[in-house]
């Protein structure tokens, strides 16, 4: 009997699409699977060593042997194989496709690296070997099976009757249709995103310019009554169906929620995840940018005026102090009546003659600033020769500094943060790409700060990332232990 186990390193795996089954290519094959690498080797780098084994009675597992008992990452049957070879680009990649056909079919590419180019051709025949074997052992297989005895008339057939198992059904479709909360954002079929007689290619060219989370619904011309929906991932395009049916609407397979319209079905995925992105994060859909634009602007209309702040008006009292300030009382500069001039040459005993330098000094008429007439020179004549005019405080104080964490403030109080004082990736991502850098950049930078992987940041995580932005936009490595948030350099975003 046929049989392979081997050490490799099992780097992921990704879903298979841009693919659509014909009677041509009912399965996907080795161009689905050179572009499944492409997506994983972009992703962060994760492998893990396991045991790759494959034998006809127990199909294609991967185990990882750190675990007791060892942890089975992933077990299929050999039928469920649809292609397995080495990566045109990277010899030392063997990968291998999983799934089953029929109306909801889908598959994906699991990725395993080898320690060589001929290890991994070795795997590739193994495995085909075992397949072989396993087809070869189907059809010696006797084709037609012993009848079972008849069961009396009287005695239950342990089978439902089609009536009861159409309730059943019913029943159970029925159960799909959850209490869903009330969306915040309604959706209508008079948006762009309802494109009902657009075709595929059409569809396909103008999503490739979408932003994350753009999408079109349109007529499925394969499975007429259903719809076909497209939506920007990041990189690439995700496709599916929305079925229709007497019970409601539904994306996808028959295990998702079911809803009476499909306003409802796309109002509720646009407030809700229903798969992660390119970049690991949670996806909702978005409204398109006409009918996003036309909501800020309702929203903004019916917000209430901003209440003026006091600190941007202070009383005039803090900059025209009291005149005693400035002004002391008479006193202190006009001796009490009571104390008589000292006559000429001075009061007796005192020594004019032994006087210090320093006291001649403080007692000159250039120090007493004396005038002519005796008066003593008025103090504003010192601030008018150093300013030329009036004093203005407001205009000789500096503008404040722009820092990371004031801008990351500023764009942190223009969202709405949850119970944890956080805001989402799906709700910063559109002030982010108001930066210029592109999404890959953006992405690499929020798994730099985001290294838990919640896919939200607080208000000190996001000053990270806007200081990573500021080395994107310079050129600079982005490099988050290079980075000083008290001197880096704010980048530049639109509206901030």
């Amino acid at each position: 009997m046929a049989m392979m186990s081997t050490k490799v390193k099992y780097r992921g795996c990704i879903q298979v699409t841009h693919w659509q089954p014909s009677t041509a290519q009912p399965r996907p094959g080795i161009l689905e699977a050179n572009n499944c690498v492409k997506r994983i080797m972009d992703q962060t780098k994760q492998s893990t060593e396991v045991l790759l084994s494959c034998s006809p009675k127990d199909g294609l597992k991967c185990e990882d042997a750190r675990f007791t008992p060892a942890k089975i990452i992933m077990r299929s049957s050999v039928y469920e194989i649809a292609h397995c070879g080495v990566d045109v680009s990277r010899p030392r990649l063997f990968t291998c496709i999983i799934g089953t056909k029929g109306e909801n079919a889908q598959f994906f590419c699991h990725v395993f690296k080898c320690e060589s180019k001929d290890a991994a051709s070795q795997v590739t025949r193994a495995v085909a070997a075992v397949c072989t074997e396993a087809f070869q052992n189907h059809k010696q297989a006797p084709q037609a099976q012993p009848q079972r005895a008849a069961a009396p008339q009287n005695a239950p057939s342990g089978k439902a009757d089609p009536a009861t198992l159409a309730r059943q059904q019913r029943m159970r479709r029925q159960s799909l249709k959850k209490a869903h909360k009330k969306p915040t954002i309604q959706a209508k079929l008079t948006d762009d995103w309802f494109t009902p007689d657009m075709s595929r290619d059409n569809s396909t060219a103008k999503l490739q310019k979408a932003r994350v989370g753009d999408f079109l619904v349109r007529e499925s011309k394969s499975k007429p009554g259903d719809y076909a929906i497209g939506v920007q991932t990041g990189k690439n395009l995700w496709t599916g169906l929305i079925l229709q049916s007497a019970d409601g609407f539904q994306l996808g397979n028959s295990g998702n929620d079911l809803f009476d319209e499909l306003t409802d079905l796309i109002s509720h995925y646009m407030c809700n995840s229903f798969m992660n992105d390119d970049f690991g994060y949670p996806l909702m859909l978005r409204l398109p940018i006409r009918q996003e634009q036309q909501q800020k602007a309702r929203q903004a209309a019916q917000a209430p005026p901003p209440v003026q702040q006091q600190a941007y008006t202070p009383p005039a009292q803090q900059y025209a102090p009291p005149a005693q300030q400035y002004a002391p009382p008479a006193q202190q500069y006009a001796p009490p009546a009571q104390e008589a001039a000292p006559p000429t040459g001075g009061w007796p005993g005192d020594d004019v003659e032994g006087m210090s330098e320093f006291e001649k000094f403080m007692d000159s008429a250039e120090c007493r600033q004396e005038t002519d007439d005796g008066g003593v020179a008025a103090a504003t004549a010192g601030v008018a020769s150093m300013g030329g005019g009036d004093f203005n405080p407001r205009a000789a104080a500096p503008p404040p500094r722009k820092t990371l964490q004031s801008q990351a403030t500023a764009i942190f109080s223009s969202c709405t943060s949850d119970a944890e004082a956080c805001v989402s990736g799906a709700e910063i991502r559109p002030i982010l790409m108001k930066s210029g850098l592109s999404i890959g950049d953006l992405g690499k930078i929020w798994m730099e700060v985001d290294q838990s992987r919640r896919g939200k940041v607080d208000c000190d995580q996001l000053a990270l990332i806007l200081g990573l932005m500021g080395q994107a936009q310079s050129g600079q490595a982005i490099a988050l232990e290079q980075l000083d948030p008290a001197t880096a350099t704010t980048p530049t975003v639109e509206g901030f």
